[in-house]
């Protein structure tokens, strides 16, 4: 498989998750004053959720209600209206050079989303073809891609970053003509692709 390229990019957007005893161990909170005071009062508020649902008092609604009320804070699957997929690709280079691609999938809800990807390491392919549409270089051609599922969590706001380059060679290792070109995106996931493009590319003489 093509060597991985990819990175993330913090947002701006609230990225707070739920607090938990194991992630203020993880954070290094210091245990001195104020410090102990949080965690002994996060150890008694999950202490008291332990102890069963609460009966419903006036003004509060029903348990039923009352958990409706919290759904919002669950990090869901990535939905269509979840996530914005940009592709970059030069307009025009030189026959020859190198051709850097990047693909970024944003988090544009306001909430946490959980992408459900393929393989040990992120697969993804940039397709490119000629003008009469015909593929002539894929970055996976070829490439064996493990059924395996990983989960990357990407907070309100953060884009994950795939980025690798084209040698302008097909996949039978011929250097491509000169001329236009389109270039498309997809990111594998346990259901169909998420996919960018197509973004136009165009290759002149040296």
């Amino acid at each position: 498989m093509p060597g991985e390229s990819h990175r993330r990019e913090r947002g701006g957007g609230d990225r707070s998750h739920p607090a938990s005893v194991s992630g203020l161990a993880r954070s290094r909170l210091p245990l001195g004053g104020a410090g102990r005071f949080l965690l002994v009062t996060l150890i008694g508020a999950i202490g008291a959720g332990c102890r069963g649902a609460p009966e419903a008092t006036p003004g509060n609604g029903t348990p039923e209600d009352q958990a409706a009320g919290s759904a919002d804070d669950v990090v869901t699957d990535a939905a269509a209206d979840s996530l914005r997929l940009d592709l970059d690709v030069p307009a025009r280079v030189t026959a020859g050079d190198p051709v850097p691609m990047t693909l970024r999938v944003e988090n544009v809800a306001e909430r946490p989303v959980d992408l459900y990807l393929t393989g040990r390491t992120i697969a993804f392919d940039l397709i490119v073809e000629d003008e009469a549409g015909t593929v002539v270089w894929r970055r996976l051609h070829d490439q064996v891609v493990e059924q395996i599922l990983r989960v990357e969590q990407l907070a309100s706001g953060d884009t994950l970053v795939l980025e690798d380059t084209w040698n302008q060679r097909s996949n039978d290792g011929a250097p491509v003509a000169p001329g236009g070109y389109t270039v498309r995106a997809e990111v594998l996931t346990e259901d169909e692709p998420l996919v960018a493009g197509p973004e136009p590319l165009r290759i002149v003489g040296g």
